[in-house]
């Protein structure tokens, strides 16, 4: 069948910068504080990672260094992401940083990599025969997911993210163009909407509910602080006695855990 685009988007084409990336990201980091919200662990990386760069360790705010920094060195995971931000603005990196730099690509390339043999494991037999030159969707999965990051969608009290092993398996499971496997396909139910798309509808979806999620993790929230933990429940909606979830005329299945990661997101087809 022919696949739809997200209705209702208005897309614009706003050239990339590169340079604005740290300020762009400071100013929703900041917003974050004012809120009082939580931050992901992603995130807060990220917001070290920025003021590391611009402030140097021995000028960091104190509570900088109590996270990013042990014994005097930055924790790798941010040095990488100080590493990558000046990457991404075409700064010239001293051979010490470009040798840490590249070795923690590589491996996380190949981390990535297992993720991915994983999640196709989930619906074929010998997943780790499966290559570039012997599966386009296999290539299209990689074509798709190899520049996403551990993603906030929704930032809150516990903010609402989606990881990269999720969005792997939304692909694997739900998407025609990446989707392993002919045995299964009746048990499956894959998109009606084009590929390309998928994170734009979800974050649509996320938008409709939001208030209405952010209401359930406020609860949350206040249910932790009080050590009340048989109140914290996880976010259901599309299926068994939970809340019917519809948008543009169509049912999906959303699952957020009690600390805030997606878990399954998928559209329902009706017999």
């Amino acid at each position: 069948m022919q696949k739809k685009d997200v209705p209702n988007i208005i897309r614009i084409d706003v050239p990339y910068d590169p340079s604005a990336i740290e300020g762009l990201m400071l100013f929703r980091f900041n917003h974050i504080i004012e809120r009082g919200y939580a931050f992901s662990v992603r995130d807060l990386d990220m917001f070290f990672a920025i003021l590391l760069r611009r402030d140097g360790i021995d000028n960091a705010p104190i509570f900088v260094k109590k996270y990013a920094i042990k014994n005097g060195k930055i924790l790798d995971r941010i040095r990488f992401e100080m590493l990558n931000l000046g990457m991404q603005q075409g700064e010239d990196m001293k051979q010490e940083d470009e040798e840490f730099y590249y070795s923690n690509l590589k491996e996380r390339a190949l981390k990535r990599k297992e993720i991915v043999k994983k999640e196709i494991g989930r619906v074929v037999n010998k997943a780790h025969l499966i290559n570039l030159k012997n599966s386009h969707y296999y290539r299209e999965l990689l074509s798709i997911v190899t520049k996403f990051n551990d993603l906030t969608l929704i930032d809150w009290f516990i903010p609402i993210k989606l990881t990269f092993d999720k969005f792997v398996h939304i692909y694997v499971k739900h998407v025609e163009e990446t989707k392993f496997g002919e045995k299964d396909q009746q048990k499956r139910s894959f998109f009606d909407y084009k590929h390309s798309e998928i994170l734009t509808l979800l974050k649509s979806i996320l938008r409709q509910e939001e208030e209405d999620i952010k209401v359930h993790f406020a609860e949350i929230s206040v249910a932790f602080e009080m050590k009340q933990f048989n109140k914290m429940k996880d976010y259901h909606r599309g299926f068994k006695n939970f809340s019917k979830l519809v948008y543009d005329g169509n049912e999906f299945i959303l699952s957020i855990d009690k600390k805030g990661f997606i878990q399954s997101f998928f559209q329902v087809k009706r017999v």
